[in-house]
């Protein structure tokens, strides 16, 4: 059961490889979103907001709401598959996919090496001691959870996928 679920965070990470450049590249502009993003208001009294609301399927906002509640300063995207909010929850920025039936289909949460967790934090230090972590990526699918580790040397920059007590180098740059 463990190899399965450990198979499908591979598979969906492979995957999100490509997209966490783009990801970290939008926290450092400040949550800039492409032309297809929508705002939507902190408070459903606020002029306006019907027209914001509106764009976004009621099953997802359910979902959505049902979960993380009222947060102020959500932006909304379509995607292919349905939509992705972005938003900060307890001083982390997160981003969530959901399908157009409203089901989450994965999350993916930015952070610091000061909140990974301790085990994680470990396995990465203990192997890549010259190096200090720079930017966490945590990613969340189907009760699964791995992480993409920046990391950073003198001479280096790399990212380490960690999943469970395994990891993989999955990015190796030289600095400049």
């Amino acid at each position: 059961m463990k190899r399965i679920a450990n198979s499908r965070v591979a598979t969906m990470i492979a995957a999100m490889m490509l997209l966490s450049p783009v990801f970290a590249q939008d926290i450092a502009m400040n949550n800039k979103t492409n032309e297809s993003s929508i705002d939507l208001p902190a408070s459903k009294d606020q002029p306006g907001d019907i027209n914001y609301v509106s764009e976004v399927n009621s099953k997802v906002l359910r979902s959505f709401y049902k979960s993380y509640g009222e947060v102020k300063d959500a932006k909304w995207s379509k995607t292919d598959n349905g939509f992705a909010v972005s938003f900060k929850n307890d001083g982390l920025v997160n981003n969530v996919f959901y399908k157009k039936s409203g089901t989450e289909e994965y999350k993916i949460k930015y952070y610091f090496e000061d909140k990974l967790p301790a085990d994680v934090r470990h396995l990465v230090k203990a192997n890549f001691y010259d190096y200090s972590i720079t930017q966490v990526s945590e990613v969340l699918k189907d009760n699964a959870t791995g992480y993409f580790v920046k990391i950073e040397s003198k001479y280096n920059i790399k990212t380490v996928r960690v999943i469970g007590d395994e990891y993989e180098v999955v990015e190796d740059m030289i600095k400049k």
